[in-house]
């Protein structure tokens, strides 16, 4: 990568490892490669120390979402029984155990509840 890649009629400036400045306006960007995809992102900033705090939240992010997103066949019901413990707190115990009814009935039309 050079530089200074042109990226959607914006000039950037490479400032360090994945921290770009846009020449016209001053902010700070984000390009980070993840997957064979290259990512960017304003860092909506013009302060330096700012802008590489944000680089480095943008960044772990990134990893968590990869390492969520590392297995290919989630199930339905692992995916329900992660919404229903997220939402617990927010439920009244009788909403809580329907949804729970309704999520561990078996489903008629698949045995295999593979969501990849």
């Amino acid at each position: 990568m050079s530089d200074s890649p042109k990226c959607a009629q914006t000039t950037l400036t490479k400032i360090s490892e994945n921290l770009y400045k846009s020449v016209p306006s001053g902010v700070y960007y984000a390009l980070v490669k993840k997957t064979g995809k290259q990512i960017k992102r304003s860092l909506k900033t013009k302060d330096p120390p700012l802008a590489k705090r944000r680089l480095r939240e943008f960044q772990e992010q990134i990893e968590k979402v990869e390492l969520q997103s590392g297995r290919s066949h989630v199930t339905f019901d692992e995916v329900a029984a992660r919404w229903l413990e997220i939402l617990k707190p927010t439920m009244k115990p009788s909403s809580h155990l329907g949804k729970e009814t309704y999520i561990n009935t078996p489903r008629i039309h698949s045995q295999d509840s593979s969501l990849a």
